[in-house]
């Protein structure tokens, strides 16, 4: 639930005084199962239901030329969001550990999406540690970039498409005593 208030000086009108209210709800259930099998593996399930739904997005403007006054999203959009996640880290041995993920989003409004994560941590000795990874992520359109009408700062796109990131990563990790050194380099 927020509430803000903002003024912008136009050029034609002079100052405009405008504030928003949005209001949304939120329910959601989850199951989280993390345990291991054997010595060598340790896993992770994560199931997640949520539902989302606005209850009030309504502006006002001190002039109805430059600020319409009313709904700028209608209230009861609403997004239902389905996830599994499923994880298997790998002890190789003491020194090598390989991390295998998959998760599955399903977002009512915009669709689905499986984003895979590989990675490995070798471990040369107590002091250098040496990483790698691949991952995926997945960011569906907020309500505000799909929904929004009748605002002079955003107009709301319905047929935006989600963003799919792809990260690789390499990092090395020095310790001692006292300190500690991380260096990364990664392209996303």
């Amino acid at each position: 639930n927020a509430e803000d208030s903002v003024a912008t000086i136009n050029p034609l009108f002079g100052t405009v005084f405008a504030s928003a209210d949005y209001e949304e709800q939120k329910s959601y259930a989850g199951l989280l199962v993390d345990g291991r099998l054997g010595d060598r593996h340790k896993l992770l399930f994560d199931l997640q239901y949520s539902e989302t739904e606005v209850k009030q997005a309504a502006q006002s403007g001190s002039n109805p030329l430059v600020i319409p006054e009313g709904q700028f999203i209608e209230p009861a959009e609403n997004r239902r969001h389905l996830s599994l996640a499923l994880q298997d880290q790998l002890s190789i041995n003491d020194a090598v550990t390989l991390t295998a993920g998959l998760r599955y989003d399903d977002y009512s409004d915009v669709g689905d999406q499986l984003s895979p994560r590989l990675a490995a941590v070798w471990r040369l000795s107590d002091r250098h540690i040496f990483k790698a990874q691949y991952a995926e992520a997945f960011r569906p359109p907020t309500f505000l970039e799909l929904y929004t009408t009748s605002n002079p700062v955003l107009a709301g796109n319905p047929h935006i498409e989600p963003t799919v990131n792809r990260n690789y990563e390499l990092g090395y990790i020095f310790k001692a005593i006292e300190t500690t050194v991380r260096a990364t380099l990664f392209h996303t």
